[in-house]
């Protein structure tokens, strides 16, 4: 055993057994059950017990990048269609709500409205760190309107 000429010779002789390729062996494993696969499961009811509480934030998380996307690429209806839906779901999500304000005072200079997401999302956390940064840039281009913002 502890010799690698006769385990070397073995196999150039055929002497040595056949084994399963390295993927039929990880298949069998993950069919058996001795190992969890590794490609991440599709998110639905029947995988995740839990997919009801969480299918909301999904939705308002995507819908918010879809919102940020949209405003950075200039399509403010779009934008604005994709907060909006996003904070329809979850009206406290602060995440949202600054993005939001964000994309009002950059995409439609609508100051007030803006200050009112960054105020209702500040109620909600006010240590948010990207709302803090947003509302005083937004403060900041308010008071200044040759400065650039965001």
């Amino acid at each position: 055993p502890g010799n690698m000429e006769s385990t070397d010779a073995d196999a150039q002789q055929g002497g040595e057994e056949e084994t399963e390729e390295p993927i039929e062996t990880f298949q069998a494993a993950q069919t058996s059950g001795a190992i969890e696969p590794t490609a991440p499961k599709e998110f639905n009811k029947d995988n995740d017990p839990d997919s009801a509480a969480k299918a909301p934030a999904y939705r308002v998380a995507a819908l918010c990048d879809l919102g940020s996307t949209y405003r950075i690429i200039g399509d403010l209806d779009k934008s604005d269609k994709m907060f909006r839906e996003a904070l329809s779901i979850d009206p406290h999500n602060v995440r949202t709500l600054s993005h939001y304000g964000t994309f009002l005072y950059t995409g439609c200079v609508e100051y007030e409205r803006a200050a009112e997401c960054f105020e209702k999302a500040l109620r909600i956390d006010d240590s948010h760190v990207l709302t803090l940064c947003c509302y005083a840039d937004m403060l900041a281009s308010r008071n200044n309107p040759n400065r650039n913002s965001l």
